[in-house]
């Protein structure tokens, strides 16, 4: 007689079966391995304080835009400048202002110089009996005319200082420089547009400063986790490249998860925000997204 292939197979199995009931006991349940790493976390490439948005200082128009998307920049290196026309006709005009109150001063001090020699002259020939001491009397008088008008004169020269002082404060405003070593990666600034502090960014920097990973930690495992432990921080899409990296610190606030891309899930997991830093140098980029696994039983601590 012959059998089907289909039926040998059913009595195999059939057989399987009965041999497992014959060994009077249920199959052993599947043990779970416990996890090497103190815990493991979703994160971002950071640095530390975030991008650097530069926004015009003044409203105005864009005078002149000096860099480009890539440059790199040093600190105090020119950005852009706006429209100057305003404060240097300012500047101009103080500046007249101030020559006019200078002279007017400067002559007011010599008059009042020659009228104090004069009166006091008249007073000493009037003691004497040699003279009148009514022109002694008029002498001083003018005298403290010409004091008074010196006065005028230097608080007028000190408030064309101050306008002069405002003015080139006002030009110096109207140029931006970077704050710090970085690369440009935004220009949004156009030549020829009109630009205020609320209209937005102008430029984008990224600050040349080491990289940092901003990952969260599910709240259960934020206290296995401590300053100084090692870590090994891998692209998200690609698990089997990884860096060395460290924990900087672990913040003291659970706040919900944000990295979550489910959005039920992200409205009710609890998250910790922990920082670590990139041990050397790496290709990961800021904004992209990786996996963090910190820590491990036999060596929770950065060597």
């Amino acid at each position: 007689m012959s059998v089907s292939k289909s039926t040998l197979r059913a009595l195999l199995a059939a057989l399987a079966l009965l041999a497992g009931g014959c060994g009077g006991g249920k199959a052993p349940a599947p043990v779970a391995t416990p996890s090497p790493y103190a815990a493991v976390a979703r994160g971002r490439i950071d640095v530390e304080g975030g991008l650097l948005t530069v926004v015009a200082p003044r409203e105005g128009r864009i005078a002149r835009v000096l860099v480009h998307e890539g440059q790199r920049v040093r600190r105090g290196e020119r950005l852009l400048e706006l429209d100057g026309t305003t404060a240097q006709l300012g500047i101009q005009a103080a500046t007249a202002a101030l020559g006019e109150a200078s002279a007017q001063q400067q002559a007011l001090v010599a008059q009042l110089a020659a009228s104090r020699t004069r009166a006091e002259r008249l007073r000493a020939a009037a003691k004497a009996g040699a003279g009148e001491g009514q022109l002694a009397d008029d002498a001083e008088a003018q005298v403290a005319q010409l004091a008074a008008q010196r006065d005028v004169a230097a608080a007028t020269r000190a408030g064309a200082e101050a306008r002069l002082a405002a003015s080139r404060h006002e030009l110096s405003l109207l140029t931006v420089a970077a704050a710090q070593d970085a690369l440009v990666t935004q220009v949004s600034a156009q030549v020829g547009g009109q630009a205020s502090p609320a209209s937005g960014p102008l430029l984008t920097l990224l600050p040349e400063t080491p990289r940092i990973v901003r990952a969260e930690i599910s709240e259960a495992y934020a206290d296995a986790v401590r300053p100084d432990m090692k870590a090994q921080v891998s692209p998200e899409d690609d698990p089997s490249r990884s860096w060395p990296a460290h924990v900087l610190r672990v913040s003291a606030i659970v706040g919900p998860a944000r990295m979550e891309d489910d959005a039920q899930r992200r409205s009710v997991e609890r998250t910790v925000e922990c920082v670590l830093a990139l041990d050397g140098d790496s290709p990961l980029r800021v904004g992209q997204r990786v996996l963090a696994r910190i820590g491990t039983a036999e060596s929770p601590a950065k060597d």
